[in-house]
């Protein structure tokens, strides 16, 4: 097996696994999840079609804001893990935080009661929105989180990949 290899970049510490894993750990500061959303939007531009590529995208960029606003608490002090391994014929995400964790089981299902869902948010004191983890789900495979609730592991297969010409 090939040794892990470090790297730092803009702030940034960049660990490349000899068993193929790729993990990005970044201060939980919001400009870094610009930084994480173009890092892994530059590996998920060479591998993936267009189609794949902004659903990944968009599910990675999704489940990176909920870690650094609802998991790390917006706490600058604590950190954002961001792992990416390529399988034949599946790609998948690992994204941690550092904060006390959730039970995704009792995120409410925005397309069962819409109406409600949205008073809900709104009594509640939340920002309009709340169907980014629905949305992830639609978009991947697998959405699996750790029993505290702080890890979510993503997959998806691969129906289009580049071919490498």
């Amino acid at each position: 097996m090939t040794e892990d290899r470090v790297e730092k970049l803009d702030g940034m510490e960049i660990v490349t696994r000899g068993d193929g894993w790729v993990e990005l750990v970044a201060p939980n500061q919001v400009e870094f999840l610009d930084k994480i959303e173009r890092l892994f939007g530059r590996l998920v531009d060479a591998e993936f079609e267009e189609g794949e590529r902004d659903e990944l995208r968009y599910a990675l960029n999704e489940i990176c804001q909920n870690a650094w606003e609802w998991g790390n608490r917006k706490d600058e002090g604590r950190k954002i893990r961001v792992s990416y391994c390529l399988f034949a014929g599946e790609v998948v995400f690992k994204i941690e935080d550092e904060g006390a964790g959730f039970d995704p089981g009792k995120v409410p299902n925005p397309s069962e009661n819409l109406r409600g869902f949205l008073v809900d948010r709104a009594a509640a004191g939340k920002r309009p929105g709340g169907f980014g983890l629905h949305m992830v789900k639609k978009i991947m495979n697998q959405v699996v989180f750790n029993e505290k609730g702080n890890i979510v592991i993503l997959s998806k297969e691969l129906k289009r990949r580049r071919s490498s010409s």
